[in-house]
């Protein structure tokens, strides 16, 4: 932000929106586990049991895409500045 000369009310706001968005799902997680504890608590252990125990069947295709996803992504920083 320094170096494209954007202004300090700009660039803190800027800040404070991605602060938000970044926080928003750790914030509703927590309201949600407060309100409903225990339902909260049995959803995120199945998901927890499900996903972080086990083997997991190799998917090909998958690894493909998120291959791809990558390599698409990966450049993007270079993209966003030789076009700006």
């Amino acid at each position: 932000m320094v170096d494209s000369a954007i202004p300090i009310p700009s660039g803190i706001a800027v800040i404070g929106l991605y602060t938000v968005i970044y926080c928003m799902p750790c914030l509703v997680l927590l309201v949600v586990g407060l309100i409903s504890r225990h339902k909260t608590h049995a959803f995120l252990d199945r998901v927890v049991t499900r996903l972080g125990t086990g083997v997991v069947k190799r998917s090909i295709p998958t690894a493909v895409s998120l291959m791809m996803l990558g390599l698409a992504v990966g450049p993007a920083p270079f993209w966003i500045d030789l076009v700006l």
